[in-house]
């Protein structure tokens, strides 16, 4: 385009709103993305079956969230490790989105057997992101403490 007709084609497309920033393709993209996590730091999980956490990403990603039940106290006094189901959800870019980790049957029998005892029972819940070039944040851990 010569000078004349590229000034006119920009100065409409300001006027009408429009965004000049160059596009970035999928290869060109290294950054990997930011994410925020939130939850609710004490929940039911042995009534409701289920974990809830939440994630927002800068930009689209794929969220992915795993997690493990934690009762004992320490690692000499043999703590039990057991595990919960994992989840999967799409992030839109500054979208929040609800990751539910189910907690299975004998997850949820040991951890109302723990807690009669009067064991510590805690969640810890790791996310992770993977943008659409395939770039994956760090983990993002959350411990949840179970409501009595």
């Amino acid at each position: 385009m010569r000078g004349t007709a590229l000034r006119f084609v920009l100065a409409f497309a300001v006027a009408a709103g429009l965004a000049l920033a160059p596009a970035v393709s999928a290869a060109e993209d290294t950054e990997p993305p930011r994410t925020k996590l939130t939850y609710p730091p004490i929940q039911d999980f042995v009534k409701s079956r289920e974990v809830v956490v939440y994630v927002r990403c800068n930009e689209d990603a794929t969220a992915e969230a795993g997690g493990q039940l934690e009762i004992g106290e320490g690692r000499s006094t043999g703590r039990l490790i057991l595990g919960l189901t994992f989840a999967e959800s799409h992030v839109e870019r500054r979208e929040k989105a609800k990751l539910r980790l189910r907690v299975p049957r004998a997850t949820r029998e040991a951890a109302e057997r723990a807690l009669a005892k009067g064991k510590q029972v805690l969640v810890k819940v790791t996310v992770q992101a993977t943008d659409t070039a395939g770039n994956e944040s760090g983990k993002t851990i959350a411990v949840i403490r179970p409501k009595l």
